[in-house]
């Protein structure tokens, strides 16, 4: 956030709210998650896949300077990854 212009306070304060948003939705899914059959199984692809995003997100501006090997390997690795996150829901016998 810093480098997209941010002062470093506000940058803290969003990275604070961010914090809080994933703690409200920690205590939501295992509330949720007592009462629904099948809840985890579902979500586990979900949450995976912003890892995957914000990896992705962080590495683009770093694969638009680097060469063809590097580019290609990306190419093939984030499809990848993001297949490997859906598994979960293929294989679920719920």
């Amino acid at each position: 956030m810093l480098h997209a212009g941010l002062e470093r306070r506000r940058a803290v304060s969003w990275n604070f709210v961010s914090g809080l948003i994933a703690v409200v939705g920690a205590a939501v899914v295992l509330i949720a998650g007592r009462h629904a059959v099948g809840f985890a199984a579902g979500l586990v692809p979900f949450s995976a896949e912003g890892f995957v995003h914000i990896a992705a997100a962080d590495l683009m501006p770093q694969l638009r300077d680097e060469g063809g090997n590097v580019r290609s390997a990306a190419l093939i690795a984030i499809p990848l990854g993001i297949a490997l996150t859906s598994l979960p829901l293929l294989v679920h016998d719920g």
